[in-house]
């Protein structure tokens, strides 16, 4: 993995495209006093280096009728490459199961679900648990009540970029 250097110039541009990731590169420019030339330069160089990984809305889940937002932490059993990949399969599939992620640790998968209700989120913990008993040993969900910081690594550029 190449590092890219990141630098203060840059973490003005994303911090502009992160409050509006449509805004026209003269306003980026106006707001910012870096010329349009470089701005364009800059975003494409983030992108074909692949800081930038895409340009997406950010949903508020709650509004389009997914209120319940739960983390559930899952350590496996007897792990195999064709039980996991089934599993994995299975939750890259399910459209309730918005992140997926593989973790060190006392905990294997992490993955979060998305759900209408208490009673939608306990369905599809079961269907989870049903389809894939012999391969978990244990899970844990945590409801998430509010979230109080997200920031799409935003923070960490500017901390390396600050004496740049």
């Amino acid at each position: 993995m190449i590092l890219m250097a990141l630098d203060r110039k840059d973490f003005l541009v994303l911090s502009e495209l992160y409050e509006d990731a449509r805004m026209p590169v003269s306003e980026i420019s106006r707001k910012t006093g870096i010329q349009r030339d470089s701005i364009v330069y800059r975003i494409n160089k983030m992108k074909k280096d692949g800081v930038i990984k895409s340009f997406v809305p950010v949903l508020d889940s709650a509004k389009i009728g997914f209120p319940i937002y739960s983390y559930v932490t899952l350590s496996m059993k007897s792990i195999n490459s064709e039980k996991e990949k089934s599993f994995l399969s299975f939750c890259e599939k399910n459209p309730f199961i918005t992140y997926i992620a593989s973790l060190s640790g006392k905990w294997d998968y992490e993955i979060v679900i998305s759900a209408e209700n208490i009673e939608h989120l306990n369905a599809v913990l079961k269907e989870i648990r049903n389809n894939f008993s012999e391969l978990i040993q244990v899970y844990e969900s945590t409801l998430i009540l509010s979230e109080l910081k997200y920031d799409f690594l935003l923070g960490l550029v500017d901390v390396k970029t600050r004496n740049k």
